[in-house]
């Protein structure tokens, strides 16, 4: 059994004795001003806004690495404020662009492929292909030998206008067979429809917030599974990230009057589309457009599991008609 001591029987030693303090001179918080140098600092509306050639763009540095990355973006889709999963991606992305700066080697290029296999997850063939991939990405969008000098711009190649189209419905053979509600299907369909009510009766969202937690995740599962039964193709995950974010604007967000997934369609559709998908989300440009197709698939998804009693033709009718004009807005907005 070990002994222990009263505090007043604690053994005393030199190092338990205070040592003298000796104050330091107090420093002054007067900030000495720099004599002047003669030299002018450069400022970035000091420089000229250098005049690009034909199918290029003129963009900043800072924007060089997100619009580098943009094929990163395109296979890690994420929310603007997912940081663990943007760390995730940016961090390898400047790394790789330094390398393409850089004479080739065997050395440096097995060790770039070694750091992309860590952080992306990729087995090593898909780390070198993706790493040859993004090499001849950069020497295409940002050609070294017709780059500005002396300016913090950059000359980009114009190619994103081009990709964003209007979704080809013909590429989606969906399987015909209606996929009606299982015992599961029922499960959240009560609950959406116990969201639905406490939304129409005001009752305050701290109330029914985790219902939400439980529906979400429901619905994001279930309908992840009624897109691959319905053979949805190579977009399925972007449909079902584009919906389960319309979800979220319905019922997480405040509107000018309450809405539900049974509501017919109206502005709040628009501001889903131009608003809340762009400035919530980070995928590429060309993938926005699929948000019309994607919210036709979710109607679809929602009325053969019998949450909605009517066909969603109405919202049909104005998706078709949103689509052509929402395109034609994401063109501007990322030429």
């Amino acid at each position: 059994m070990k002994k222990t001591h009263d505090k007043d029987q604690s053994p005393q030693t030199d190092a338990a004795k205070k040592p003298e303090s000796k104050k330091s001179p107090r420093k002054s918080s007067r900030v000495k001003k720099p004599a002047k140098s003669g030299k002018k600092t450069a400022r970035f509306a000091d420089y000229l806004y250098p005049e690009p050639p034909e199918g290029f763009v003129v963009i900043g540095t800072s924007q060089v690495i997100t619009e580098f990355a943009q094929p990163l973006l395109e296979k890690f889709p994420f929310r603007a404020d997912d940081i663990k999963k943007i760390n995730q991606v940016f961090s390898v992305v400047p790394e790789i662009w330094n390398y393409t700066l850089e004479p080739p080697s065997k050395k440096k290029e097995a060790d770039m492929v070694s750091l992309i296999s860590r952080r992306l997850g990729f087995d090593k063939k898909r780390a070198q292909d993706f790493l040859n991939m993004m090499t001849e990405r950069r020497e295409f969008l940002f050609p070294l030998d017709i780059q500005p000098q002396g300016t913090p711009f950059l000359f980009m190649r114009k190619q994103v206008c081009y990709l964003i189209d209007q979704f080809d419905y013909k590429t989606l053979d969906l399987v015909p067979e209606v996929l009606g509600p299982d015992a599961l299907d029922n499960e959240w369909v009560a609950q959406l429809r116990e969201l639905d009510l406490c939304i129409k009766k005001s009752v305050p969202y701290d109330k029914w917030e985790k219902l939400l937690n439980k529906v979400e995740d429901a619905v994001a599962g279930r309908f992840g599974d009624w897109l691959q039964k319905k053979h949805a193709g190579e977009y399925e995950e972007d449909f079902l990230f584009i919906s389960t974010m319309y979800l979220e604007f319905i019922y997480a967000y405040e509107h000018e009057a309450p809405i539900t997934l049974t509501h017919e369609p109206g502005k709040y559709i628009v501001g889903f589309c131009v608003d809340f998908l762009l400035r919530k989300t980070s995928i590429p440009a060309w993938k926005y457009a699929l948000a019309p197709a994607s919210l036709k698939l979710f109607y679809t998804f929602l009325y053969e599991k019998e949450y909605l009693s009517e066909p969603p033709d109405h919202m049909f009718q104005f998706l078709d008609s949103l689509d052509p004009l929402y395109v034609e807005l994401l063109k501007e907005e990322f030429s």
